[in-house]
């Protein structure tokens, strides 16, 4: 698994977040130690908030949430084809992973085969503002499961198209044969 950082000054945004508004020292200060002690011992308030703020507070620092909650969908996929793997007949594998994902709550799975097939995964809930992306768990979860049983450069390639965010959270999983 890979943590997808965004891009900038990460000494940027932990002032930012610390709320540390004075600039940093250009040239050497003197050492002061009743200073260094008291600085030491005192824990900001931006600090505490930050402690207490829970997943959200990771956005703060760069962290693409998406991305994350996909990798490790990601990984679950990987392991559901690895478990499903004896199935030889693809249209079972489509309906076993289709039922699994459904019955697991994500949301609802159908197919089509016009004009080629293709899965179409409508989710659950979407998420608003600050809450953690757990559809991006559900769509990497599919993704996974897809791109395992059929890796790149084999006989069926297979492509992710987002039709709609909001409000009914619609995307296309098209596997098109060689």
């Amino acid at each position: 698994m890979k943590l997808t950082l965004n891009e900038g000054s990460f000494l940027e945004k932990i002032r930012e977040v610390l709320m540390i508004e004075k600039d940093l020292p250009e040239e050497d200060t003197p050492f002061n130690i009743d200073a260094f002690m008291a600085s030491g011992l005192e824990i900001s308030d931006a600090r505490k908030k930050l402690n207490h703020g829970g997943i959200a507070s990771l956005r703060d620092f760069g962290i693409d949430l998406e991305s994350l909650m996909r990798q490790i969908g990601n990984r679950v996929g990987q392991e559901l084809a690895f478990s499903l793997r004896g199935i030889s007949q693809e249209i079972e594998f489509l309906n076993e992973m289709m039922d699994w994902w459904e019955h697991a709550g994500l949301g609802t799975l159908s197919y089509d085969l016009e004009p080629e097939f293709h899965i179409k995964v409508q989710f659950s809930e979407f998420p608003e503002g600050g809450e953690l992306p757990v559809w991006a768990l559900d769509d990497g979860i599919i993704e996974g499961a897809l791109q395992s049983r059929y890796p790149e450069g084999g006989e069926i390639t297979v492509t992710r198209e987002v039709i709609s965010k909001d409000p009914e959270a619609l995307h296309v999983y098209n596997l098109i044969m060689a």
